[in-house]
């Protein structure tokens, strides 16, 4: 998967099958800054390894990660100059009432 600048990140997808049965994805970068394993992390701790939708929709929430502040503290860069990596998938209602499912960002340190 590979999202266009101004994110230039370029993922792979890596299908694991276990013993009972369940297939987990596991997420490697080729980019090795430090915004890049800080990435990295936050994808590892997601709550659902084993849904590729979830995942292709968290991947897809970073096409925007050097432009979106902070969803607690407000800024771009945290003191170590890292973008708000973390994502969190909040659901709330539109105007019209329907759930929609959108991406929280924060730094490391405000999660």
């Amino acid at each position: 998967v590979y999202l266009p600048p101004p994110a230039r990140i370029h993922f792979h997808i890596n299908a694991i099958s276990t013993p009972d049965q369940t297939t987990t994805f596991d997420v490697t970068c080729k980019e090795a800054a430090q915004v890049h394993k800080a990435i990295m992390r936050s994808i590892a701790a997601r709550p659902r390894p084993y849904d590729l939708e979830y995942l292709l929709d968290m991947l897809a929430s970073y096409r925007d990660v050097k432009e979106r502040p902070c969803q607690k503290c407000g800024k771009l860069l945290d003191n170590r100059a890292i973008f708000p990596v973390v994502r969190r998938k909040k659901s709330t209602k539109n105007d019209a009432g329907e759930l929609e499912s959108t991406w929280e960002a924060l730094h490391e340190a405000c999660v």
